[in-house]
Order: structure tokens, then C-alpha cells, then sequence
């Protein structure tokens, strides 16, 4: 342990089943059939392989590969433990819809190192803009309050739904996320994929008449339907007077 000089050797070993030779298969394009003068013909079909034609076992044997040497500088001594370096995977599922007035974001939970334990928090990050959140440029999008959302162990699927605050709905806007994990060690993962959702405000009336101008039109509706009728009564009669005369 510790600094110093390392060689590296791989020492492989069959004894007995564990290793068979199996005839490789032809990396061709198969056609089943082509078309001449009009006619189709057919290729014979393409050979499979059995288990029959699987070589005898190669027995035992031993290999041993040499990887060289290389000097280690600078490792933790080996009383302590080693610094924690690796930070959380990479999210490359994200998916946003938009659900009412709020979004919900799903994806993958990823680990404390790369894909192992659990992150210790999440960072999210909204943009009408997707090149906002590149790497470079992460930190200055708009933050996600994720106050409320708490980590889970790596491969999980999580959810989180909210609502943005100071947030106007326009409609057709595109509305772009991103996610990254961090660890206990402040050890940042990479962005995560970019996802949308569109904004789309429904062309109906959105807001409900006053109580006043409901009675209104309730209480007016059946005049109206009187006087047309009476004018229509009106009309047909003299009509008839007309034709009569």
C-alpha cells in the first residue's frame, strides 16, 4: 500500500468445461431472396449452428498476460481511508410533462459513487433556452426549489411535481430541464439529458361569469324565447291572412 512501483500480471486458467470453442458465424448480410426477370427467387435458408458442431473442449490450460509497471505518488497512507472522489452517475432519462399548472419530472436515481449508494441531494435546473444548460453555463439557469425532494438509492425511479415560482403560462412556450446528483463530498455528477414540455393553454373561457350576470342571463333567457316565438306566431299569421285574400 502506499507510493511505490506496481506490476500488473492477468493469469487466466480453464480447467475442465468452462471453456468451449464455438464455430463463429459468417458476419455477412443474409438475403433471403432476389427478384430476376420478374421472378422471385429464393437463397437457401441460412445455416444454424447446433450444439453438434460445437469443437471438443480445449482441456486445461493456463495463460499469463504481463500489463508492465507504474509508479503510484501520492496515495493516502494506509492507516486512513481513501478520499471519496467519485461523484454520482450521470442521469440520461430525465422526462418532464407538464400536468396542470404543475411539471412532474421522472428519472433514474443515480448513486453516491457513480451507481453505488445514493446521492445526497439534487440540483435542477429550468430554461427557455437549452444551451442554459450545457455544463458550462448550469449554474446560471433557473433553480428549481428542491427544498422538498429527497434522494433515493441508485437505479430507482423517482418523481418530483412542483410549480415554479413567478412562473406565467404562455402558450406554445417550450419549457426545458436538467438534473444533476451530488454527493456528501460535494462531488458534482454530470448534466443530465435536456428535457421539454410545451405550454399549451386551452382557447375555452378559463373564468366563470359573475353570480349577478348568471341570474341575468337565466332570468332573461325565457323572455327572449317568448317574444321570438310570439314573432313567429305573428308572422305565420299573416301569411295565412295573405294567401286567404
Amino acid at each position: 500500500n502506499g507510493d511505490g512501483r506496481y506490476n500488473i500480471k492477468i493469469c487466466v486458467q480453464g480447467k475442465g468445461k468452462t471453456v468451449r470453442r464455438v464455430r463463429r458465424n459468417s458476419q455477412a448480410l443474409y438475403v433471403p431472396g432476389y427478384v430476376e426477370n420478374g421472378v422471385i427467387k429464393m437463397n437457401a435458408p441460412r445455416p444454424e449452428v447446433s450444439e453438434d458442431e460445437i469443437q471438443p473442449d480445449l482441456g486445461n490450460f493456463s495463460r499469463i498476460a504481463s500489463g508492465g509497471s507504474f509508479v503510484l505518488v501520492g496515495a493516502p497512507p494506509s492507516s486512513s481511508s481513501p478520499p471519496d472522489v467519485f461523484p454520482p452517475c450521470k442521469i440520461t432519462d430525465l422526462e418532464a410533462q407538464l400536468v396542470d399548472d404543475e411539471f412532474l419530472l421522472s428519472w433514474t436515481a443515480p448513486g453516491n459513487d457513480y451507481d453505488i449508494g445514493k446521492a445526497e441531494r439534487y440540483e435542477i435546473k429550468m430554461s427557455k433556452n437549452p444551451l442554459e444548460l450545457r455544463d458550462s453555463t448550469f449554474h446560471a439557469a433557473i433553480s428549481v426549489n428542491t427544498s422538498g425532494l429527497t434522494t433515493d438509492f441508485a437505479g430507482v425511479k423517482q418523481f418530483f411535481q412542483f410549480k415554479p415560482e413567478n412562473f406565467t403560462k404562455e402558450n406554445g412556450i417550450t419549457i426545458y430541464f436538467a438534473i444533476r446528483g451530488i454527493d456528501g463530498s460535494n462531488n458534482i455528477g454530470e448534466v443530465s439529458n435536456i428535457a421539454r414540455t410545451v405550454v399549451l393553454v386551452s382557447r375555452f373561457l378559463t373564468t366563470f361569469p359573475s353570480a349577478a350576470s348568471t341570474l341575468y342571463y337565466i332570468t332573461l333567457q325565457p323572455l327572449v324565447q317568448s317574444l321570438l316565438l310570439l314573432l313567429i306566431m305573428k308572422t305565420i299569421t299573416a301569411l295565412s291572412i295573405q294567401l286567404l285574400l
